[in-house]
């Protein structure tokens, strides 16, 4: 019996480097090379790079300089919004967000808190003063005091290149929400991170080299081990010359793996920790000197599951308060996600015209957004929604779901228009479903909503519209988007020898022989055999004796559920056949396991299919008929 496919996130760091097109990372808009402030304390015009402003008196508090808000945004042209109901100031430079309130000595910088010798304040003049040097340094500059001018310079380069350096001259670099640090390598470029923190990749320019940090599910309890045993397995062919589980100088134990081939040394430390696996991979042409080779791998060795030294730590992570901004530069769609949600696919893995984001654990999850844009079929928002709606609940099992009709919400000044459906997906989840629709410009957009075993599934929906942003695209950069939904009346021949059928074309065949045909259908979780017997060795008169003892069989089987129909005669197309549906359940989802069989005057015919309880709707369960209904000889 088939088993469920389970997305794994354990990838090949090497594949991953070979197949990537490097690019250089952005370091914020301002282009500047140098960033810098100087003034004496209490005149009120400053020098900001280069250019005399005139501002509030910057004035001293028990030792801490504070200066006019207007001062940091001109300087830096920081991104500033100002909350007067909390009185609060969110100040936004290159990958750092710093959260201040007027009065309170606690700041928060990314997802972490900070003391501040003095709190910022208003002014007399009713001015925003904010501390100097605790903004300033926390962007990366450096502050200094010249006693016999009684001048503050604060200075900021920017270094031309697109090294780490260039990020921040903090000597250590991590993932708070993820737990890991490690030295800063200086010289290298970040030259990639995905969304959900999972990859983040260095590059060294020179030489070509990479320090890949990867971090995945443990999903089959992998002990370090047998992680070795996996990857020495996976590079026969090539010089293996360290293959042991290690203790590291923090007292953790890890697997490292090194090994060689004419182009490059490969160098593996993984760890493992809370159900993840932690991955740090350098790799390192041969021909890279050995002084630059012996920093990387030094760099790779500096590499822990601690992320202690927050003061001396650049956070590579996104998270604020539990969510992580998602953004698609193509699609021009962004909207918040909860930090544990990982990022299946969008436009930067060349998925056309689909972002997927999924909930991952090591036990059961199935909460995810998908997000389908296509070119509308339908001159008017509304005629394509009523059309979509009726045409999507012939996929579902309205039987067994809970589905509501159309409904409208507005959120942000914009009309969604949206239904919903739940249902148990097997013996250990229940799943509410959101499906919104909505025009965008020159584009329709669809986006599913899904939530496992989730009480507040209407707040998370709510939340979800609340910080939904798109804008409309170009139609003629991004071209015409075709619908992914497949047409499953769009049939395909197969012939054999003495016999031949039509199936949709969406299936893929994965078997075939003379006497048996294996379809596929992914999309759905879907598949089904057609096996053809010989009419003289199976008689059209033994059908129902025989499906019933396989039903009696069925129901010995661990994974039965219910019988849903008995063995029953019925007309398939131009044929009178026999079919049976159970419902059962396979690695904790509920299927219907549906046989069908027809006799013309040279064979016998039997179609077994399984699919997931929810889609045994009309269409899914038609297109496997269709090709029963096509059999001839």
């Amino acid at each position: 019996m088939k088993k469920r496919v389970i997305l794994s996130l354990f990838l090949s760091f090497v594949l991953i480097f070979s197949n990537l097109t490097f690019a250089a990372a952005e370091n914020g808009k301002d282009k500047q090379d140098k960033i810098e402030i100087s003034f004496k304390v209490g005149d009120d015009t400053l020098l900001i790079n280069g250019k005399p402003q005139t501002v509030e008196k910057p004035y001293v508090i028990n030792g801490t300089t504070l200066v006019p808000l207007r001062v940091i945004t001109e300087a830096f042209g920081s991104e500033v919004n100002w909350n007067g109901e909390e009185k609060s100031i969110t100040l936004k430079y290159e990958d750092v967000i710093i959260y201040l309130v007027i009065g309170k000595k606690t700041a928060k910088v990314n997802d972490h808190e900070e003391t501040l010798l003095e709190a910022p304040e208003l002014s007399a003049n009713g001015i925003t003063m904010v501390p100097l040097r605790f903004i300033t340094e926390t962007f990366g500059a450096t502050v200094s005091y010249d006693e016999q001018k009684a001048q503050i310079t604060v200075v900021k380069e920017k270094i031309k290149s697109d090294t780490i350096s260039s990020l921040t001259n903090l000597p250590y670099i991590g993932d708070s929400y993820y737990g890991w640090s490690m030295d800063k390598p200086a010289s290298f470029k970040l030259e990639k991170r995905t969304f959900d923190g999972c990859l983040t990749i260095f590059s060294e320019p020179e030489s070509g080299s990479a320090i890949i940090v990867l971090i995945s599910i443990n999903t089959n309890d992998l002990s370090l081990d047998s992680i070795v045993e996996k990857i020495k397995k996976n590079i026969e062919g090539k010089t293996l010359t360290v293959a042991e589980v290690k203790t590291d100088k923090n007292g953790a134990k890890y697997a490292h793996v090194q090994y060689r081939d004419q182009q490059f040394l490969t160098d593996e430390r993984i760890y493992l920790k809370n159900d993840l696996i932690y991955e740090i991979d350098s790799l390192i042409p041969v021909a890279t000197e050995k002084k630059l080779r012996d920093n990387i791998l030094n760099t790779s060795e500096t590499f822990n599951l601690t992320y202690n030294d927050v003061q001396n730590t650049y956070d590579l992570s996104n998270v604020v308060d539990g969510y992580r901004e998602f953004k698609d530069e193509k699609y021009k769609i962004s909207f918040k996600a909860p930090a544990d949600w990982l990022l299946v696919t969008d436009s930067s893995m060349g998925k056309e015209n689909e972002i997927i984001l999924r909930q991952y654990n090591k036990g059961y999850a199935n909460s995810s957004i998908s997000i389908i844009i296509t070119t509308p079929t339908f001159s008017t928002e509304s005629g394509w929604v009523t059309d979509s709606y009726y045409k999507d609940i012939t996929y579902y099992n309205t039987n067994t779901i809970n589905l509501s009709g159309l409904k409208n919400i507005i959120k942000n000044n914009k009309t969604y228009s949206y239904y919903t459906f739940d249902f148990e997906i097997g013996p250990k989840d229940k799943v509410s479903v959101y499906v919104i629709k909505f025009y965008e410009g020159s584009y329709a957009y669809e986006i599913h909503l899904t939530m496992s075993n989730n009480e507040k599934s209407g707040e998370f929906f709510e939340n979800f519209l609340e910080t939904l942003k798109v804008e409309p695209l170009d139609k003629e950069e991004i071209g015409i988007l075709l619908s992914s939904q497949e047409d499953l009346t769009v049939l395909s021949k197969y012939t054999s020898s003495k016999w031949e059928t039509k199936y949709p074309s969406a299936f893929t065949i994965t078997y075939s022989s003379f006497d048996e045909v294996n379809f596929d259908f992914q999309k759905f979780a879907s598949y089904g055999s057609l096996f053809v017997y010989d009419r003289k060795d199976f008689q059209p008169n033994e059908i129902r004796s025989t499906f019933s003892d396989i039903l009696k069989d069925i129901k010995d089987d661990p994974g039965f559920v219910k019988v849903i129909q008995d063995v029953e005669q019925e007309k398939i197309g131009d044929y009178s056949g026999y079919s049976f549906i159970v419902k059962i359940a396979i690695e904790d989802v509920y299927y219907y396991n549906a046989t069908f069989a027809i006799s013309n005057a040279d064979y016998t015919v039997v179609l077994t299919i399984y699919v997931p309880e929810i889609y045994y709707g009309e269409a899914l369960i038609n297109a496997f008929l269709s090709i029963l209904k096509n059999f001839s000889s």
